[in-house]
Order: structure tokens, then sequence, then C-alpha cells
């Protein structure tokens, strides 16, 4: 797919149509040369479009802006049979409503039509560093956050946590408002406001923005080679108790803080909240199941060299991170988000984790659109 790389911006009408096999990178990078036009999108570069956007598509602009694949505006699929259709919110509807949160299992998409927005040129990027030194210090920073991204977080504010020492993201608006929103919280994470320790906020213009949070440059080779070896599981809750809390920042002190040899990461994207574009989208308008979620949690797990062989016993590490929070959590399965795919997870578990009570409704919508399931993975849509 990916000669299917073309972007054509429509300024006047804030569209764009993006072929399905772009990259983010030079997708931003294509938008902004025409006409400063920009989507809201995840961080990495190398990602392509299609999977982000028929999945999810989450970013540092989602707050403000909504995933990926609610600024979808119609899409071009191929179906079981080369039919080739539109799918939008008046033409075949059912599969447009499937394809925004569940895409793999229902066709090959060619190209999507995205609203697009002005891209942001003053913008406030920042990261602070977090020193808990034990259980209790990090469940409060964590709890802290929490009621924070439900209660407080304007859209404008987007933020991230790389558990258990770095809080980063980026403000869209003036200094004098993001110290009025952030220092309260600063205060409550005893994060000092002025001197050593006091943290970095820079203001830098859209493309420098996006590239603060790439893990490399914007343009992507036609050709694409990277590769990582590695395990990743997600959660998507809603709320986490004082008792899950302290759960995941234990297992951080007595487990995860002692693994050698591996580089891994627990990523916390402030998702949700009354002020989160995502959480405003009405639960059904997509297939996507996670428009509740306060956190959306990442696990990775990579080991070297690429060749290696990630092992079932080096899963327990994961596992065990994810089984301990809901252990703690009165035993609840929380979701969890396909982009991180979780080759651990049964079938059913999948299903159940990363659509909801949205599944059997697509199973219908997957036996009109594709009967003879010619479009199938080991934790797709019918599968």
């Amino acid at each position: 797919m990916r000669r299917f790389n073309s972007v054509t911006v429509d300024q006047e009408a804030h569209t764009a149509v993006i072929g399905a096999g772009g990259r983010l990178g030079n997708i931003a990078l294509a938008l902004y040369d025409q006409g400063k036009q920009a989507i809201s999108h995840g961080t990495c570069p190398g990602v392509g479009v299609s999977g982000l956007t028929l999945h999810g598509g989450y970013g540092m602009s989602s707050r403000l802006h909504g995933l990926t694949l609610d600024q979808l505006v119609s899409v071009t699929v191929v179906l079981h049979n080369s039919t080739v259709v539109t799918a939008s919110p008046t033409s075949n509807p059912d599969l447009f409503w499937a394809l925004r949160g569940a895409g793999a299992a229902f066709g090959i998409v060619t190209d999507f039509k995205f609203k697009t927005f002005d891209a942001p040129e003053s913008n406030l990027v920042f990261s602070y560093n977090l020193s808990p030194s034990n259980t209790s210090q990090l469940a409060n920073i964590l709890t802290v956050l929490q009621n924070f991204t439900i209660h407080d977080q304007p859209p404008e504010l987007n933020m991230r946590m790389f558990l258990p020492n770095q809080l980063t993201g980026v403000y869209y608006g003036n200094r004098s408002a993001f110290d009025t929103i952030m220092n309260p919280l600063l205060t409550k994470l005893n994060i000092p406001l002025e001197g050593r320790g006091a943290g970095t906020v820079s203001t830098k213009k859209w493309i420098d923005t996006l590239t603060s949070f790439s893990n490399g440059p914007l343009p992507q080779p036609e050709i694409y080679d990277y590769h990582e070896n590695f395990y990743a599981k997600s959660l998507m809750p809603e709320y986490l108790s004082p008792a899950a809390m302290t759960a995941l920042a234990d297992y951080y002190f007595t487990t995860a803080r002692n693994i050698r040899g591996r580089s891994w990461y627990l990523l916390i994207d402030m998702h949700g909240g009354s002020g989160s574009a995502i959480s405003k989208v009405p639960a059904d308008e997509t297939s996507y199941s996670h428009r509740n979620a306060v956190f959306k949690m990442q696990f990775n797990d990579r080991i070297f060299p690429d060749s290696a062989t990630y092992t079932p016993k080096m899963m327990e590490f994961l596992n065990g991170w994810v089984d301990a929070i809901e252990k703690a959590s009165e035993g609840e399965q929380f979701g969890m988000y396909i982009n991180y795919a979780d080759t651990n997870l049964t079938k059913a578990d999948a299903h159940s984790r990363y659509w909801g009570e949205h599944y059997e409704r697509l199973v219908g919508i997957k036996g009109v659109y594709d009967p003879q399931k010619v479009f199938e993975g080991p934790q797709l849509v019918g599968s």
C-alpha cells in the first residue's frame, strides 16, 4: 500500500484526502505545506495512517480535536468481492461506524477524507521531572493526575507521563493561562514552580511541536525498514481505585525497576475526562469503545538484538503488572487498545477488551460486508 501515499488538501473546505499507505511524518509535512493544515494523529512519524485511524489514533492534540478517526469525513473501501464503495455518514453508514474503531476486518481502505484544522503556531511544550522514592509517593502522583484529568484538565492541555519520572505535554494557548492551570497541579506534584527542578517550558511552532514528541525526524522513506523486538500490553481504565494505584506503583518498585538488560516503559496518556474531545463523542457514535477511559496506558518491553527471541517467560513481566492492577480492582477487566495488540490474549478476551459492548454489532456488520471472511486476523472482528 505504500504507493497510496498522496495528500491533497482543500484549504477552503478544511478537508484533506490522504492515501492509505502514508506515514504520519510525511502526512504532517504535506498537510502543512498545503496551507498550514493539520489533523490530530499519533506522535511516531513512521506509523501508517491506516492502522492508526481504523482503530483509534491518539496524539498530542486529541484532547482538543479528538481521535484521528473522529476527524473522518469518508473513506474509500475495496470490499471482499472487489467492489469499491464509499463509507460515510450517508453512504454505507453501518460500515463507516465499524471502520472507525475496528476497521481492519472489513475491507481495504485506499484513501481517507479528513476534516483539517489550521496548524497552531504558538504552542507551549513542557517537561517536568518527578521523583517518587516509594510506593506511596508514586501512587499519590498517579492519583493527583487522575483527579486532574477527570475534573480539571482543559482540552487545550495534552499530557502524558512516562512512569515514574517524566511528565510532558503541550498547551495550545498563552503562558499566563498555562500557569493558571498548571501551577496548582505542579504544587500537588511537589514540582517547584521556579528555580532548580522547575522543568522546562518553551514556545514552538507546529512542525517543531510535532518533532518534540517524535521518536525521529518527520520525513520517512518510501521503503520503511525500521524494526523493534518487543511485547506490548495496554489498559484503558475509566477509573483506578486507591488499591489499584497502590498495586501499580508497588509493582514498579518491587519488580519493574529491577528488570535489567531490556528497554521497557509504561506510558500513561491523559486520555479522557470532562475536558476531553474524545469523551464528548457519544459512546455509540463509533465502534471505538474507550470514550470514557481516563488513562490510555501502554506497557512496552523491548529486547535486543532484534534477531533475539522474546520468550513466553519474558512476557510474565508485563502480564504480571496488568494482573496486579486488575486484581486490586476487585478482579475488574479493563478495556484494552487494539493498536497496542496483545498477543497473549485469547480471541474471546481480545474481542471483549478491544470492543466491549460494540462487539456483537460489529459481528453483524462483518457478516454483511465480508461474509466469506476474506479479511482475517488472529484477534480481528469475526476471527
